[in-house]
């Protein structure tokens, strides 16, 4: 950073600073400059093509090499201005992040298979009682059957004295007499045991 400048003067004594070639080699400068010329009131064109335009030298030595308190204050305040906003920044990710945590947890592949095995476990339980049930109706259907049977069963019947003839070759009962020839072979079934006979007449 370079300063141009002179103390006040005449319009005569700052006219150097009017000039062509003055003003064009401050436009080229590739460092800063800063243009402090005359009192506050006066201007040149060094002012108007300088980088910063101070209104007396010592403005301009003040804005070349500004107070270090000023620029401590100035770090302190973008710094505060700084963290704020990384803090801001974390908050805001820390909310999308448990948004989207929270969506992924939703669809995630575990709670669905965890909702499916509940699912199951709900309907196994449920055939089981149905099956149960059933298994019940049909023992106590089973039980009035043999029940039945048990009630029409020959073997009562013998076992009150009665018997029960057959005939041997096709095992047909016998329950008149019409129904046995002379020569057929009988068994006549009592409760203890068979008796073989031979029809004669």
């Amino acid at each position: 950073m370079a300063i141009v400048g002179r103390g006040g003067g005449s319009v005569e004594e700052l006219w150097a600073f009017n000039d062509e070639m003055v003003a064009r080699a401050i436009a080229r400068s590739r460092i800063p400059i800063i243009s402090g010329v005359g009192h506050e009131t006066d201007f040149t064109i060094a002012d108007f093509v300088a980088d910063y335009r101070a209104s007396t030298p010592t403005a301009a030595a003040t804005a070349a090499v500004p107070n270090i308190e000023d620029w401590r204050i100035d770090i302190l305040e973008k710094r505060q201005t700084l963290v704020a906003l990384m803090q801001a920044y974390i908050s805001d990710l820390c909310v999308h992040v448990e948004r989207t945590q929270h969506d992924l947890e939703r669809v995630s592949p575990r709670r669905l298979i965890e909702q499916r095995r509940q699912q199951l476990d709900d309907s196994m339980e449920r055939l089981q009682t149905r099956i149960s049930h059933m298994i019940s109706l049909c023992t106590e259907r089973l039980r009035g059957v043999v029940l039945q049977l048990h009630s029409l069963s020959p073997l009562l019947t013998i076992a009150r004295g009665y018997a029960i003839v057959r005939r041997d070759d096709d095992q047909q009962v016998v329950s008149q007499v019409g129904h046995a020839q002379s020569g057929d072979h009988l068994t006549i079934q009592v409760q203890d045991g068979t008796i073989p006979v031979e029809v004669r007449r």
